[in-house]
């Protein structure tokens, strides 16, 4: 029985078992038939063979994560964070202050606020920042009594006038003074202080001693 190539592959691909053998005959007007019996006479066989068909491949297996568990990396980072040396505070900025209506001081910020008080008790006029227009000289003195009384400049004097506290940065030098002054003062109070008030002083003290190594590095302490 003769067969069709297409015919016959479909059997072998329908198939699940074995592969399929068949013949190519050629004829004799050139003409080629394949089938699974002996040719015809006088025409030429070429034994053929449709062996089974492979497999499908594997699907691939799934990527190996190889990073390290989330909770590993949480407990270095923990250790690194303990491990690590304390910050190094910045070091505090000190301002010497005067007020207008007289003395100094030392802060650490520059006490921008500004107030209105009494013109008669500034001393230094150069501080008003609004004088409400009244003369600044009258600011030299308070109102005081007398047997002829200037009533003009008695109001002049009583006048409020806005003012300010003058505040600059102190550096060099003069701010390692300030800094070692603090530090012995810190010392002097921790030879009186009791235990629960150390703490708190040796904590000022190792404050002031890393501002000295921070802002004054090439001098003695």
């Amino acid at each position: 029985m003769q067969r069709s190539l297409g015919l016959l592959m479909m059997f072998a691909l329908a198939g699940s078992a074995s592969a399929i053998s068949f013949q190519e005959c050629i004829l004799a007007d050139g003409s080629k038939i394949f089938t699974d019996q002996p040719c015809p006479k006088n025409a030429k066989e070429l034994p053929r063979f449709i062996a089974d068909p492979k497999p499908p491949p594997p699907p691939p297996a799934d990527p190996v994560d190889t990073a390290a568990p989330p909770t590993e990396v949480a407990n270095t980072d923990e250790e690194t964070r303990k491990n690590a040396p304390p910050p190094v505070p910045k070091p505090r900025k000190r301002y010497r202050c005067i007020r207008p209506e007289g003395g100094d001081y030392v802060s650490n910020t520059t006490h921008d606020e500004t107030r209105w008080v009494p013109l008669w008790k500034v001393e230094r006029p150069n501080l008003i920042l609004d004088s409400g227009g009244a003369d600044v000289q009258a600011a030299k003195r308070p109102p005081v009594a007398s047997a002829k009384p200037n009533p003009e400049k008695a109001e002049a004097s009583s006048r409020l006038v806005l003012v300010r506290d003058q505040c600059l940065l102190v550096t060099g030098s003069e701010l390692c003074t300030m800094i070692r002054t603090e530090r012995r003062q810190v010392e002097e109070k921790l030879a009186a202080a009791s235990e629960s008030q150390r703490p708190q002083l040796e904590a000022e003290g190792n404050q002031l001693d890393l501002e000295f190594v921070a802002s004054c590095k090439t001098q003695t302490p």
